[in-house]
This record gives C-alpha cells, structure tokens and sequence, in this order.
C-alpha cells in the first residue's frame, strides 16, 4: 500500500513539478525514466540479497530505501535551494530502488508464509497495492487544494513507509535460507523458457497498464471533449475496479486453475483496452476503464503465482528476474503509444494495450496447451 501510495502521487504532482524546476511538461517524462532505472537495478539486486542475507532483511532494506528517495524528492528544489532537476532525478531513481526492493521481496515473503494458497495471497496483497494507488491522487489533490506544495505528499508517503521500516525492523522472527546462489544457477534461470515466457508476459501486462491508465484521461479529454476533472475520474474508475477485481480473484484462484483465469482476464482486458478507442462519449470512456479495470486486475499476482508454482525454492531470485521486464514494459509501451497517438491519434494508440494484454492471453494459452499435453 505505501508503495502504491508514494508511486501514484507522481503522476497528479508533473504540472507542479514542471513549474518548480523551470521544465516542459514532457521533461517530466523524464522522472518516470530515472523511477525505472532504478527499479530494474534494485530488482536485481533485491533477489540475490534475499537468498544471502533473508527476505524480511531485505524488505526493512528497501523500505528504508524507498524512505530516503521520498524525502529526497521532498527535499526539492534541491540542496543549495535552486531548481535542479537532476536533484528531482536522483530522487526518483533512489525511490525505484527501494519500491522494487519491497515489492520483490515482500511478494517472495508473502508466498513463503502462504504456500498452498499462494495464488490468494498474492492477489490480496496486490489488492492493497490498489488501495495505495487510489488513495495517492486523493491525497494530492487534497494537499492541493490547501494551498500546500507538492512536497507534501512525499513527505506523508515518506513518513508511511518510515513507519514501516521501524515495524520491519523491530521483527525477529528467525529465517530459514536456502542455499545460495551461485552464478551459473542464475544464468540458468536466466535462460529458462518457462522464466522468459513469464518474464515476456510481465512486460507486457505492465506495458499495458501503464500504457493505459497513462493516456485514457488525454484521450477522453481531448477526443471526447470531457473537461480535465472529468477526463480524469477514468484513471480513478480504473484503479476502483482494479482493487475490485484483485479482491474477486483471491476467490476465483480457487475455484478455477490460476492459468485459465489469466487467460480469461488477460482476453477481456484487451477487448476493453480495443473499446476504449471506440468511445463515443466520456460516460463510454470512464465505463471502458473500469471494466479494463476489473479485468486487468489479476495479471501481476497470476504471473508471481506462476513463477511460485515453476520455481518454490527460489522465488525472491525468480520474482526478482521476472521483474526486472516491468522495467522494459514501463519504459517501452507507452512511449510507443505516445508516438503512435503523435502519427495517427489517441484512439490508435489503444491498440497498444489492447494487443498488449492479447499477447499475454496467447502466451498462457500456450502454457495451459502444453500443461495439458504433458
């Protein structure tokens, strides 16, 4: 939830941000950039710390990581009080260092404790995920309107995540390690079909989402010509949905086999994706992304779930490696969709999400084929 909550606030904080450091709009772009390189660098490294040192260590690591890059950012414009938005870049990059540190490691920990009914925790899990994300807007727009600076909500989301890392800190509760790992175990894993299919399909569903929920309030607004309060109530009906939809399959994990419920979601969040760009009206568009939502919802905690099943003894490594494409994903689809959007309109750049999320349907199609051959 702290993550969520620190990650999603970026978003309604750029015009503000923009302002502060003397840069185009576009230019702020360029914070979600430093947020992944240092996601992929913390990812990395978060899973072989985890099988050296344990994965609760770890996670109080990361917590004090992601604590440090949000004060940082609510330190700016900067340490001689001057708008340098390579200050606002280092930030950012430290904060992608802790998220990805808890986010791998907490999940990892999260399917130890749980692991006959894995598939349901890490959906829980996720779900709260949700809950930080819809608070964030929330609580900037709130800060906003108090006359209070951007610089707020990082401090409260530091101060969260703060919080946190003492709770994760005063545990001490013993940990079982398993053997490390050696170099040529992880190239290996590294070169696992099953590790890179999952790896692929995580780049994908993340390309997507951000994809999406990046563009639907631009497209909404400018298409459709919905005022920008109204334009973005559709990332909010997403997020709503979303929360909604990962609560729904902590159930239905159990009721149906992880794979064909990914196959099924993965199906209907490209059907919703392709609809958005039909929308003929705002009331179409807003309804698109809430049911692109819903269906969206349990991709990330059905690929974990997967590499869980595949891989039991090393998942902190695996979760870290096949996290390391949310990275790609985020740093890929939605530019394309930006150019695209530039070339042929925003309706167009729908399909981005829309084949995105096909894609991933078709890869764990695939995967339920040869299962069943097996």
């Amino acid at each position: 939830m702290a993550y969520g909550l620190a990650l999603f606030g970026v978003g309604p904080c750029l015009t503000s941000l923009a302002v502060t450091f003397r840069v185009d709009l576009g230019h702020t772009g360029l914070l979600f950039t430093a947020f992944f390189v240092g996601f992929v660098a913390g990812v990395l490294g978060a899973g072989y710390a985890a099988e050296r040192i344990g994965k609760r260590r770890v996670t109080a690591a990361g917590l004090a990581i992601m604590t440090a890059g949000l004060w940082l950012l609510a330190a700016s414009p900067g340490p001689f009080a001057r708008p340098e938005f390579w200050w606002a870049l280092g930030a950012m990059a430290v904060f992608g260092i802790g998220g990805a540190t808890v986010e791998a490691t907490a999940s990892a920990m999260v399917a130890d404790v749980n692991p006959r009914r894995a598939p349901f925790a890490l959906n829980l899990m996720q779900a709260f995920f949700s809950v930080g994300a819809i608070a964030a807007p929330l609580l900037v727009a709130a800060a906003l309107r108090q006359g209070w600076s951007w610089q707020t909500h990082f401090r409260i989301a530091g101060a969260v995540s703060a919080a946190l890392f003492l709770a994760a800190a005063a545990q001490r509760a013993p940990e079982t390690l398993p053997e490390p790992a050696r170099l040529a175990e992880l190239g290996r894993l590294a070169r696992n079909p099953a590790l890179l299919t999952l790896a692929g399909a995580m780049a994908l569903y993340v390309g997507a989402e951000i994809g999406y929920t990046g563009w639907v309030s631009s497209l909404i607004q400018k298409d459709l010509g919905a005022s920008v309060a109204l334009a973005g109530q559709a990332v909010t009906a997403f997020w709503v949905a979303m929360t909604v939809g990962r609560l729904i399959s902590t159930w239905l994990v159990e009721i149906v086999t992880p794979r064909r419920l990914m196959v099924a979601l993965a199906m209907g969040g490209a059907l919703c994706s392709g609809l958005t760009g039909l929308a003929g009206t705002a009331a179409w568009g807003i309804g698109a992304a809430a049911a692109a939502g819903l269906f969206y919802s349990g991709s990330f905690g059905l690929i974990l779930t997967a590499a869980s099943d595949k891989f039991p003894q090393r998942r902190a490594l695996v979760f870290s490696l096949v996290m390391t494409s949310v990275g790609v994903g985020g740093m890929t689809l939605p530019a394309l969709m930006g150019l695209v959007a530039q070339q042929t309109g925003l309706r167009w750049a729908m399909l981005g999400p829309a084949a995105a999320m096909a894609a991933v349907g078709w890869l764990f199609g695939r995967r339920e084929k040869a299962r069943g051959a097996e």
